[in-house]
């Protein structure tokens, strides 16, 4: 009925969606841990799984991905840097 209940459930989606991920496109980084080929992974950040990262997105310095979080495509995640 409200979106928030699919939360109790997402992680096992995580799980299954990531085992069927097309191995040219995406790696497994590290133990349930899946990101797009093309996404930009800067140092210093932590990111846990189980978590899936999508095409051309950024995980930015200082970033924080705990698990169960499924980030799409072309998104950026962590510091935002403005210039003036």
């Amino acid at each position: 009925v409200y979106p928030w209940e699919a939360l109790a459930e997402i992680k096992e989606l995580i799980l299954e969606l990531g085992a069927q991920l097309p191995k040219n496109e995406f790696e497994e980084v590290s133990e349930h841990v899946w990101l797009a080929r093309d996404a930009i992974i800067y140092p210093n950040n932590y990111i846990a799984g189980p978590c899936i990262i999508g095409h051309e997105t950024e995980v930015r310095p200082g970033a924080f991905v705990r698990g169960s979080a499924l980030v799409g495509d072309k998104c950026v995640v962590g510091t935002v840097f403005l210039a003036i």
